[in-house]
């Protein structure tokens, strides 16, 4: 039987595939979607056998099935169950059918309406591989998911998210007000806060925070948590929001103990008796600890741009050139190798006017942006005076005394007893006099002694002293030095030059007398020693002036 033109039109204008069934299992009628579905023409399909549409091993039972279904009055409707049909190529098509009966006339047919599944199960693979690579990314990334319906109240999270708060991911479902228990009481209001901006706020989209939560095993963890609102009602009545959560805690206790490491190295950096500074490549100075300004006098302010540090630190415009290409030389060095430099010394004005002898050590800092330097400037000045004490006074006192002593010796039983015993007595005092110059160098108070007259005193002594070691003679010439107080870096140093003076009219001169002449002239002090050298040139002169800071209320006295 073949179906009216008016019944083939209306089959074929259907845009589901369709197949008309005779009693005799035979395909009597297939539109054009179903043409286009298997890929046969109406010519070459209908009259064959239905189960031409199935593969080999489904054809058996679907003759059984297609008996009974053909003289019964039952209906299938496509209830979500997938099947597999055969295209004329022989590939297999993944559908769903459903099933009725249709009578035209006196014949009977059941009718088969047929859904191509091929786009949904593409679909449903690129989800599953999507979802599948959603699961590894968020494994890999040990992030927990977290998904909230504010209308049905119900939060849906992945494992990650439930161990990562040490929950069973096995257990109860967890729900908002779980987590909302599980956050530390002071972080809970901003995460709140969050939660209401984006359900009431329509503009709201994304939030994220850094959070404490306590795990069920009474463990703290620091937790990013970030949401999007990802649906809204208009009316505001319902909001869909998605999120994650990361495990931050080992960043955030790095983050503390990297803090906690600045900290200490800031406070021993402050608390160090010994200067140190951060200066850039372009030589800017961009720290500075309290030693720093408790040596030099200068305050980082006043200082820190290249240009006032060299002038302040080096007013003398040869020494700066040279202190100059030293430091450059330095810095190029750091900057190459990665190592500090080597230490090199350098003669620093401070702010009061006086001069520090400085040992300065470049250490180069690892920075992303810019290189920096550390230079730690150890002052030694009072180890060279030391040294100078040690050799130009301790040293010169044993000098004499051992010089009396072979005296003493080779005269001994050809002088008479009193004159020996005033050598001996002599021999004491010395031996004294070197004590206690010993005692005052290691308590820094040797050569000049302090306070008001002390560089007139130390004068008096040091001629005093060589008068009684050796075949000089020595007179003072002084003139307003009575009761003034002269600051001790000068007075050391004038001390020391004409203590070096007279060693060399001593030792290289022969002379046997000397006169050192000393006078405040104005704000410079005038120190001449002069001699009667015995050599071919005649006497020495050695004349000094250096400018002095004199205590004000002890020379108006």
């Amino acid at each position: 039987m073949v179906l009216s033109n008016a019944l083939a039109s209306v089959f074929d204008s259907i845009l589901e595939p369709i197949v008309l069934v005779d009693a005799l299992g035979s395909i009597a009628f297939i539109n054009r979607e179903g043409s286009a579905l298997f890929g046969y023409t109406p010519r070459e399909i209908e009259g064959r056998p239905v189960e031409t549409l199935l593969p080999m091993d489904k054809r058996e039972q679907h003759l059984r099935y297609r008996q009974a279904f053909l003289v019964s009055d039952q209906t299938r409707a496509m209830a979500g169950r997938e099947l597999v049909a055969l295209h004329k190529d022989g590939g297999i098509l993944p559908v769903e059918v459903g099933l009725g009966h249709f009578t035209d006339g006196s014949t009977r047919y059941a009718v088969a309406v047929i859904r191509d599944l091929t786009q949904r199960r593409r679909a449903d693979d690129i989800l599953r591989d999507s979802e599948q690579q959603l699961r590894l990314a968020l494994e890999g990334a040990d992030l927990g998911l977290w998904d909230w319906n504010a209308t049905s109240g119900r939060l849906i999270v992945n494992d990650r998210w439930l161990t990562m708060l040490g929950l069973d991911p096995h257990g109860p479902e967890p729900t908002l007000e779980l987590w909302l228990s599980l956050v530390h009481a002071e972080d809970l209001p901003s995460l709140q806060r969050l939660f209401d901006e984006a359900i009431g706020n329509p503009t709201a989209r994304q939030f994220e925070l850094e959070i404490r939560a306590l795990r069920s095993d009474a463990r703290s963890i620091w937790i990013l948590a970030k949401g999007t609102v990802v649906a809204r009602e208009a009316d505001l009545s319902s909001v869909h929001i998605i999120g994650t959560h990361l495990d931050i805690t080992a960043r955030k206790e790095a983050e503390t103990e990297s803090r906690e490491a600045e900290h200490r190295l800031h406070a021993v950096i402050d608390a160090s008796p010994v200067p140190f500074i951060f200066e850039d490549v372009h030589g800017t100075t961009t720290f500075a600890n309290p030693a720093f300004e408790a040596t030099f006098g200068y305050r980082l302010a006043e200082v820190a741009a290249i240009d006032d540090w060299w002038m302040h630190f080096y007013p003398d415009p040869d020494y700066r050139r040279l202190a100059m290409r030293k430091w450059a030389e330095q810095a190029e060095l750091c900057l190459r190798t990665g190592e500090p430099s080597a230490p090199f010394e350098a003669i620093m004005r401070c702010k009061d006017g006086t001069d520090r002898i400085i040992v300065a050590h470049t250490v180069p800092l690892a920075r992303s942006s810019a290189p920096m330097f550390l230079v730690v400037l150890f002052d030694v000045t009072e180890q060279r005076r030391l040294g100078m004490d040690l050799h130009d006074g301790l040293g010169q006192q044993l000098t004499g005394l051992s010089l009396m002593l072979s005296a003493l010796s080779r005269s001994v039983g050809r002088q008479p007893l009193a004159k020996t015993q005033a050598s001996l007595a002599d021999l004491a005092r010395h031996a004294g006099e070197c004590v206690a110059m010993t005692r005052a160098i290691a308590h820094g108070l040797s050569p000049v002694a302090p306070g008001p007259g002390g560089f007139e005193q130390s004068l008096h002594r040091l001629a005093e002293t060589t008068t009684r070691l050796g075949r000089m003679q020595v007179r003072l010439a002084l003139q307003g030095l009575s009761g003034i107080t002269i600051d001790p870096a000068t007075g050391d140093s004038v001390y020391r030059i004409v203590q070096e003076a007279l060693a060399n009219a001593s030792r290289h001169g022969n002379a046997t007398q000397v006169m050192i002449e000393a006078q405040l002239a104005g704000s410079h002090l005038v120190v001449t020693v002069s001699d009667d050298n015995c050599g071919p040139s005649g006497g020495t002169v050695v004349r000094c002036e250096f400018p002095v800071r004199v205590d004000a209320e002890a020379e108006t006295a």
